[in-house]
């Protein structure tokens, strides 16, 4: 008959030291007894290092004790039984398996049929099977429940998977394939067969509790070995209740639940139950009792963790009076009971808490005090340990620091295979294949290379560049790029594309991909990117990142043998190859011995660290979250466990096994105890963790460290530099150099300044700190570029356009990035505004030219309109600019909508024309402006004319804008209004030379905007509508005063023009808004020249100040600039500011205008 004996005792009492001492005595008494040591399979290796190294161990070998796993001792039963061991599928075949039968069984669902084949959906799926199978719930038992079931939507989801694990099931029977958990029960068989677990000793370490299948393997195990022993966590000294069931103390549940199921199974089969060991009563390392409060052997140099050990969590909380699977209303952490014990006295040496605004700062504070430890106290990196609750958020705040700090972390977590360089290569060439050949998703594939050279990169720029400008989509286009220079990642891409185009199998795909990896393979530079690794301190990655291509190669092959002949299509291959990808794990391994161990709170195995520092207890962070989602609820998992169908466990039961994690790592050091939060976390709530708050109802003379309230030890030059420049800044504001001597003296004498001190009488780091301070007392100084770098930039001589100065007018520093650096936006090939506005420009002159060929005016002109519209589209159609509208149904709007309008636009300009005497005298006429500081060309959209018997001629210019313009005497000063002005006074000056017999008149300026104005319906009459219209579409701008000359604009005008910006009463013309006399457009003539002049002269004289102009409250110069990235203006800074657009009465700028043009003219 075999024995039974459980050993209990609290963190840090000796359970571990206890078994080994006990495995090592009883290996040599008889060698020919095999004494197996079990424990989890992370702890195996460690285990064999402990016990061969082991004081007790005379001979340091281990000739018949064997450190095993469950996992490992199926195999080694499988070895001494001559059996072949079976290979499994792993989660990425099981949910490849799941896909297929998803695939064709979906319409045999009734609740799941919609998701079926989303991949999250299988993998819900994946892992509630995998369940079922670990906890021995079969389809039929599903079923059962489904029927007992009376809510429908349980029955549906009952039903739904257990068709789908019976589906699961069938095809491992037809196809002979295992699971993990298949592999469980055939390795329960082979230990049957398995001679030498006769008369052994079996011996259970480290573990919490056994799963359903772990506790079948131990049934068999207590009916072939001789001795079991079974070490559990347990602090209380009342041991003799333990097993019974009658009720749980919530810090060790887990321990209730391992004792009862081992004695209910031992009961069964009449394994001799030996009573209980505990070792917070013996001493483990010599048998004997252990003193009335004395010390764990732990806890000998940090005598304070003895009360956590004795007070953590220790009220009793109840059993919930309801059914077992009914959850309790609040948190167990939260509803303990206080404990009646003792705390602790003093300040608990050993033991500190640490308070932090922030993950960053929390971070860097520990790697600040890891520093300490090392370098004041002489630890190893190796005796630190760091447990946090969340990895993923807590690692670039690691890795940073670790750097900062020369740490060397060993981050404990596995790498997605999916996150490696390599795979995101492979994943952006699937996406090209799948979605076809688009600028994005092309040279998304290019730039996924790593570690390219300047030159590649500069390429690659230009390459894409080319590629939006022409707006290039499909294969023949892309090669187009690579005529004169071939680039070997596009080809293998382009050969990738022509494999796949008559794929139809998994298989074809796969070898397809296949090939092309090999091809890459030459192309990847893994040896740079592993050297960079290392450069940033992730030795650790490195190594991963070179196993990664050749695990990613027998991802492939798997895939191939598993499910080859499966047809898919691209979108399903490339979805089959992301899932793959994300199951797949690379386990890290150490690189070097000597490292700090950053892990998790559940997973990783701290081998008692001399420190120990937890981070991350914040409120809500602690406790954690839901693991994982499942597709039953809470509800449904208490049903199935009513029917006796046990799953995982519930969500109050988690909170059970979660206090237990952290009562354990709160044990864990030898030491120290090092203990912090961060107030503000992302997407969370802060606070301090009901669980720290035990801590300190523990500790009541522990006080919390707040780092925001003192001045931190420095531990490198980078955290003091950190330090200056974040005070510095808030000390040395400007009105501090107008304060009194008395009033800065105090200054001096802060932290910041005498640190500032102290680091300039180090000679290395003089220049840093001048750095520093050169950006402390930075601001915005309007310094211009001295006259020989605008000379190399611009020229002797200003050329552009006008456009050019009312651009440095609104801001010289736009001016001097477009037209002294000449930096541009990248040019894509979409439809944009301006590209409509071209067409439309281009639409209205073809039109127009065909009315000046023709010389027709007034109701002629009339006549001919839909002529010679349908004539200007057409030809507007055979334009190169206009082939965009032709491709994808977004352009075919714009094309549908630009038709529509330019009717409606034609139409107004054809009625302000007809309506007067005035002809077209040129479209998009040329200008050229030279004098002894510029030159500029120009071109105005089109140039009416009308000349009468006594040779006056006059002369008005037309402007088409696709946005709404109107005419503004405060913009026009401002020198953002003057290329219209300044057109038209060449134009009068170019004419004057061509027809000296003439006298030239300034008969107006005009924007027209070239859209189709919204009108609301209210009833009017068509004539009435015709006549709203015609008026909305009226230029704006400025006109000569002359009634003469704007009734031969407006013939029948008559109140308001509904040709013009002017109003008739009486038969004058009220002189104001639009309107003004011919003085005074020859005044603002005169001015905008000036104006010009000047302009020249301030790009010459180096001006590039920051100071944007606000033209409105909705409008300023950053509004469409494309470089605020570049400049950084911020109008909150310090010397950052918006120009005002000043404003004045209309009659003061005329006036000072025409004083001005008098002078110059007398």
């Amino acid at each position: 008959m075999s024995k039974l004996q459980i050993i209990l005792g609290a963190g840090g009492s000796g359970k571990t030291e206890y078994l080994i001492r006990k495995a090592l005595q009883e290996a040599g008494k008889d060698y020919h007894r095999q004494i197996y040591y079990l424990v989890p399979e992370q702890d195996t290796l460690a285990m064999q290092k402990r016990i061969v190294s082991h004081s007790e161990n005379q001979g340091k070998g281990i000739l018949n004790v064997d450190v095993l796993s469950f996992q490992r001792l199926y195999y080694r039963a499988f070895e001494n039984t001559n059996q072949k061991s079976p290979l499994s599928l792993d989660e990425m075949g099981k949910m490849m398996i799941l896909r297929l039968i998803l695939g064709k069984k979906k319409k045999q669902l009734s609740y799941y049929q919609r998701e079926a084949e989303s991949l999250s959906f299988v993998e819900e799926c994946k892992s509630q099977i995998s369940e079922c199978m670990q906890y021995k719930v079969s389809p039929e038992e599903l079923r059962k429940c489904a029927e007992k079931s009376k809510r429908s939507i349980t029955r549906a989801k009952f039903l739904d998977l257990a068709y789908i694990y019976e589906e699961f099931l069938l095809y491992l029977s037809k196809t002979g394939r295992i699971t993990e958990e298949g592999l469980a029960d055939q390795g329960i068989s082979a230990l049957w067969k398995d001679n030498t677990l006769k008369d052994s000793i079996l011996i259970f370490d480290g573990f919490t509790g056994f799963t359903p299948i772990q506790l079948l393997c131990i049934e068999v195990l207590m009916e072939r070995a001789g001795e079991l022993y079974f070490s559990l966590e347990f602090s209380g000294k009342n041991i003799s209740a333990l097993g019974n069931g009658k009720k749980r103390e919530s810090l060790f549940y887990l321990t209730e639940e391992a004792i009862k199921e081992l004695y209910q199974r031992g009961e069964k089969l009449g394994v001799e139950i030996l009573s209980p060991l505990s070792l917070n009563e013996i001493d483990s390392r010599t048998g004997e009792a252990r003193p009335e409060g004395a010390l764990l052997p732990r806890f000998e140099k940090i005598p304070a963790l003895q009360t956590l050990v004795e007070g953590f969590l220790q009220g009793e909380n109840q059993e919930p009076e309801t059914k077992e699977e009914q959850s309790p209303k609040t948190e167990s952490m939260d509803k303990s009971k206080p404990y009646t014990g003792g705390v602790y006295p003093s300040v608990p040496h050993g033991i500190s808490i640490i308070e932090a605004t922030n993950i960053s700062k929390e971070v860097e504070e520990a790697c600040s005090h890891i520093r300490y430890l090392v370098e004041e106290r002489g630890y190893r990196y190796q005796e630190i340990g760091v447990v946090l609750p969340d990895v993923e958020l807590y690692r670039d705040a690691f890795f940073q620091q670790g750097r900062k700090f020369a740490i060397p972390l060993f981050l404990e977590e596995d790498i997605k295979l999916f996150d490696s360089p390599f795979s995101k290569v492979l994943r952006s060439a699937l996406e090209v294949m799948e979605k076809g050949l688009l600028y994005d998703s092309f040279f998304r594939y290019l730039r996924a290379f790593p570690y390219r050279d300047m030159e590649e990169e500069d390429r690659i720029d230009a390459l894409e560049n080319e590629a939006r400008a022409k707006g290039l989509k499909g294969k023949s286009a892309f090669r187009s790029l690579f005529q004169e220079e071939s680039l070997l990642e596009a080809d293998a891409l382009f050969s990738l594309l022509e494999e796949n185009e008559g794929s139809h199998s998994l298989k074809e795909r796969i070898e397809s991909l296949e090939s092309f990896t090999e091809r890459l393979m030459a192309l990847f530079q893994l040896e740079e990117e592993a050297i960079f690794l290392k450069n940033e301190g992730m030795d650790s990655l490195s190594q991963s990142l070179e196993r990664s291509v050749s695990q990613i190669q027998l991802l492939l092959s798997k895939m191939k043998e598993g499910l080859g002949g499966i047809p898919v299509n691209k979108k399903e291959f490339s979805a089959f190859f992301d899932m793959a990808l994300s199951l797949e794990k690379l386990r890290q391994i150490p690189a070097t011995n000597d490292q700090v161990l950053v892990g998790d709170l559940t997973r990783s195995r701290f081998h008692n660290p001399k420190a120990f520092l937890f981070l991350g207890l914040n409120a809500g962070l602690i406790p954690l979250p839901p693991k994982k989602k499942s597709l039953f609820t809470e509800e449904e998992k208490s049903f199935l466990r009513q029917e006796h169908c046990t799953l995982s466990p519930l969500a109050w039961e988690e909170s059970y096994i979660q206090e237990f994690y952290l009562y354990h790592a709160f044990l864990s050091p030898k030491e120290e105890l090092y203990l912090s939060y961060p107030l503000r976390i992302p997407k969370g709530r802060g606070g301090i963790s009901p669980i720290l708050q035990e801590v300190l109802r523990l500790f009541p003379k522990l006080k919390i460290r707040k780092l925001d309230r003192e001045i931190q030890e420095m531990q490198s030059f980078s955290q003091a530099k950190a330090s200056l420049s974040k005070e510095l800044p808030k000390l040395c504001k400007k009105e501090a150099l107008f304060r009194s001597e008395e009033e800065v003296l105090p200054y001096f004498q802060l932290e910041s300044f005498q640190l500032l001190h102290s680091l300039w009488q180090k000679e290395e780091y003089k220049k840093d700190l001048e750095k520093l301070l050169d950006a402390v007392f930075w601001e915005n100084r309007h310094l211009p570029l001295s006259k020989e770098l605008s000379k190399e930039l611009y020229g002797e001589k200003i050329r552009g356009s006008v456009s050019r100065l009312e651009g440095l007018n609104r801001c010289a520093f736009f001016h001097f990035l477009r037209y002294g650096l000449h930096l541009q936006e990248r040019k894509e090939a979409e439809i944009q505004a301006f590209d409509l506005g071209n067409l439309y420009h281009k639409l209205v002159e073809s039109f127009f030219k065909k009315v000046k060929e023709e010389k027709l005016k007034g109701e002629v002109l009339s006549e001919h309109f839909q002529e010679y519209l349908n004539h200007a589209i057409a030809e507007s159609e055979q334009d190169p600019e206009f082939a965009p509208f032709l491709e994808g149904g977004r352009n075919q709007y714009f094309l549908h909508k630009f038709k529509e309008n330019a009717k409606t636009i034609l139409w107004a300009l054809e009625r302000q024309l007809s309506g007067g005497d005035f002809q077209v005298e040129a479209l998009e006429r040329d200008f050229n402006y030279d004098s002894d500081s510029l030159s500029f060309r120009g071109r105005v959209d089109r140039v009416d004319s009308y000349l009468d018997e006594e040779k006056n001629y006059y002369l008005k210019v037309l402007d088409y804008k696709s946005g709404n313009t109107d005419f503004s005497l405060d913009l026009l000063k401002a020198g953002l209004q003057i290329q219209l002005p300044l057109y038209l006074s060449i134009l009068l000056e170019e004419e004057k030379k061509r027809h000296p017999d003439y006298k030239l008149h300034p008969a107006g300026l005009f924007y027209f905007t070239m859209d189709n104005p919204n009108l609301s319906f209210k009833g009017q009459t068509e004539e009435e509508l015709f006549q709203e219209k015609l008026k909305a579409s009226r230029p704006k701008g400025l006109i000569n005063g002359d009634k003469n000359i704007i009734f031969r604009m407006d013939r029948e005008l008559k109140g308001d023009s509904l040709l013009l910006p002017v109003k008739e009463k009486n038969g004058s013309i009220e002189e104001k808004g639009s309107v003004a006399k011919e003085e005074k457009i020859l005044a603002m003539l005169s001015y905008v020249r000036e104006r010009v002049e000047e302009d020249c002269k301030r790009i010459l004289e180096g001006e590039k100040a920051i100071s944007p102009i606000r033209e409105a409250m909705d409008k300023t110069a950053c509004t469409y600039c494309p470089y605020h990235s570049i400049c950084g203006f911020d109008p909150n800074l310090p010397g950052f500011s918006y120009r005002s657009l000043e404003k004045g009465e209309e009659e003061a700028i005329w006036d000072e205008w025409i004083e001005k043009y008098r002078k110059k003219e007398s």
